[in-house]
């Protein structure tokens, strides 16, 4: 018993220390700094979204070159797996429940009094609220009222146009805070595990 609770500690805290790295909030705030880009540049947002494969090839590289020879590569366990495969299955459920109440948004069905605007704003706090549960990414939360806040004031400067114009231009703060903290944990996962003389990894 004891050792089984070790076993599940261990994995459990390499894990979190993927969390740790920075990598995630990295490519998240990446990832809306270019969609800011294309919604600032709406007539050239076709030919921007081959951006986004940026933030996804920086990640791999980054884990390649930069995790993984610190950290070595982890098999987890069944349970972790089954784990993720409830978040996606969450996810699915929330994208698709999201896409009905904007479909019947006018039917008797749903109550008059809620919007695109409050659907939206669902969605996003249920995919980061799910995000940081089912994978201990316990900043999620956070992003999540950012990343909601954004779209609000969002959503007034587009009904509002003044000296701000855009408002993609609200997903920057959440994207600044992103990068900001992933930077800050970057630079520390980097300070204390330093590749190791032989190259290999920490962990197994």
């Amino acid at each position: 018993m004891i050792q089984n609770f070790d076993l599940k500690t261990i994995e459990k805290r390499a894990w979190v220390s993927f969390f740790q790295t920075g990598l995630a909030d990295l490519s998240i705030g990446l990832i809306f700094v270019v969609g800011t880009v294309c919604m600032i540049f709406g007539e050239l947002r076709y030919y921007l979204m081959s951006l986004y494969l940026i933030p996804i090839i920086l990640f791999f590289i980054a884990m390649r070159t930069v995790i993984m020879p610190r950290q070595g590569i982890v098999k987890f366990s069944r349970r972790r797996r089954i784990k993720s495969g409830i978040l996606f299955a969450v996810l699915t459920t929330v994208l698709v429940t999201s896409v009905l109440l904007t479909a019947f948004g006018k039917s008797r069905i749903i109550p008059q009094g809620l919007s695109a605007q409050s659907v939206i704003v669902f969605v996003i706090l249920s995919i980061c609220v799910s995000v940081g549960y089912f994978l201990n990414f316990n900043r999620m939360y956070i992003y999540g009222f950012l990343i909601s806040a954004a779209f609000i004031l969002s959503e007034i400067i587009r009904a509002n146009p003044g000296f701000i114009s855009k408002g993609g231009t609200a997903y920057l703060i959440p994207a600044v805070v992103m990068i900001s903290t992933g930077t800050v944990n970057l630079i520390r996962f980097l300070r204390k595990y330093p590749i190791p003389e032989d190259g290999s990894g920490d962990a197994g």
